[in-house]
């Protein structure tokens, strides 16, 4: 509890370029390789380069995946697709303030 093992692909491909079998060879194949090293279910996906389309998310969700993370900075809403999920990225040199502003609005600039 508190963490988890994700997939990122296999080859950190740019998924939005690849034909159909690649796509589900990166996505399936990433899926069934990490579950059965350590036996357990993977079911988030981080996309590389934070690049995902309709086509790419569909494909994730036939995998199997139940979240899907791009690099798109942002707060979660109810209603987000949750293989679309926005991210708040905290960095070493983020002040308190940044972290409020963060938390409050999903991005640190005023």
């Amino acid at each position: 509890a508190g963490w988890e093992i994700g997939s990122h692909t296999r080859s950190h491909a740019n998924l939005i370029r690849l034909g159909d079998a690649e796509l589900v060879e990166e996505l399936a194949g990433s899926k069934m390789a990490i579950e059965a090293n350590l036996g357990g279910e993977v079911t988030a996906l981080a996309y590389p380069y934070g690049l995902a389309d309709d086509r790419v998310r569909t494909a994730a969700r036939t995998a199997g995946y139940r979240l899907g993370l791009g690099t798109c900075p942002g707060k979660l809403d109810l209603g987000d697709d949750p293989l679309d999920l926005p991210r708040i990225i905290v960095k070493r040199r983020d002040t308190l303030l940044d972290l409020r502003l963060k938390l409050g609005k999903g991005r640190s600039s005023l």
